[in-house]
This record gives structure tokens, sequence and C-alpha cells, in this order.
């Protein structure tokens, strides 16, 4: 089964200053939590091949301790996907502006209703980019693209 990935109407944009270039691609592991608010924006992986498979998530990037970090949680529409679905995640990175910040979304939240989505708590994991004063940038997850900013 292929994903097929989709941000969904990302005409609500978050906000992020752009980031320092050097900094390594590796994130680590959940250090804080968020509550969903209007920074976060839905993004799904449909699971084709005939099944009622999707996974519905929302995700935001944060400034924690002047660097960017990554906050997700999401709801797996059936549990037959579980495991594609994880194993899914795990290959999923996060680049902005072309730089890989983050490799592996195994880390968000999980809910168990779809309408939880929006009143969850986000899981979020510390990336090594760095935060600058300047305009937002690129974000991209498993090759979608949207305009963000953090405020």
């Amino acid at each position: 089964m292929k994903p097929t990935h989709a941000l969904a109407a990302l005409a609500l944009a978050a906000l992020v200053p752009a980031c320092s270039e050097n900094a390594a691609p590796q994130g680590g592991p959940v250090i804080a939590r968020k509550a969903v608010d209007d920074s976060f924006v839905p993004w799904r992986i449909i699971w084709s091949g005939g099944g009622p498979g999707r996974y519905e998530a929302r995700v935001a990037l944060t400034d924690i301790d002047g660097r960017i970090a990554v906050c997700g949680v999401g709801w797996l529409s059936h549990a037959t996907y579980a495991r594609v679905n994880r194993s899914s995640m795990r290959s999923k990175f996060v680049t902005y502006d072309g730089n890989e910040i983050l490799r592996d979304l195994s880390f968000f939240a999980s809910v168990g209703s779809e309408e939880a989505l929006d009143t969850a708590t986000a899981n979020c994991a510390l990336t090594n980019m760095r935060v600058t004063d300047d305009k937002g940038g690129t974000f991209d997850i498993g090759g979608n693209r949207s305009q963000f900013r953090m405020s």
C-alpha cells in the first residue's frame, strides 16, 4: 500500500521565523506537550487498497528555548492499518527550507477519535534547528509543502 499525503487547507498561516542553516538534521525524544491551538494544521495519510484506512493528524512547529520543536497528535481510522502506519511514521521526515530537521514522526500522541484531534494535547520533539528573527520559510513533511512562521 502506498500512502497518499495531503496537507489540508493551509490557508491558516501558522507563524514561524527562519532557522539557522547549519543545524544537525536529527531531532530528539518527546520533551514537551502542547495543547492543539490555531498554530496546528491538518495533515493526513490516506491508505489506498480498498480499505477505510487513513491517518489524520494535527502538526505544528513551535519555539522551545530558541530551538524548533515539531509537535503532533494523530488518529488512525482503522486498527488494521496500525502496523503499516507506524512504519510509515518512522520513515517520515520534516524539512525546513530544504534542510532536514527531524526524522521519525512516530512520537506523535494518539487520540481515540477524529473529533478529539482539535482539543488534544500533542507530543513535541525538539530539533537541533535554532530559531532566528528572520521571516518564515518553507516547511515540508513527506514532501508536502506549506508556509509556516513561528510566533
